[in-house]
């Protein structure tokens, strides 16, 4: 597998959750592989009323900014790029990840 999509998923995911998902995910990808993420940003980062509205009554009950999401993959991903847009009113954040490589042990 070299890429994996993620959308609209973890602001209903516990920690404990995307830790599994992590995992999951840097043992199917290939070395090098992306992964594309998108989410929410919490209520109180969204700047219009809908997108308010919208994610008040969301049964998400983890949504996430995308500096803490991205704290649950840092050791085995590398954050590639981010971009901020709007879909639906909602103010969302797009994460590129790539898939650290594996460290080779070495004897001497």
């Amino acid at each position: 597998v070299t890429q994996l999509f993620a959308i609209d998923v973890f602001h209903h995911l516990p920690n404990v959750m995307v830790k599994k998902y992590v995992d999951e995910f840097y043992q199917v990808l290939e070395e090098g592989g992306k992964i594309l993420i998108l989410d929410h940003y919490p209520v109180k980062e969204q700047t219009k009323i809908m997108g308010k509205i919208l994610l008040t009554f969301d049964r998400g009950k983890y949504i996430r900014d995308k500096q803490t999401l991205m704290t649950f993959f840092d050791k085995k991903f590398i954050g590639e790029k981010t971009y901020d847009f709007y879909a639906a009113g909602c103010r969302d954040y797009a994460l590129v990840l790539r898939k650290k490589r594996k460290v080779k042990e070495t004897f001497l």
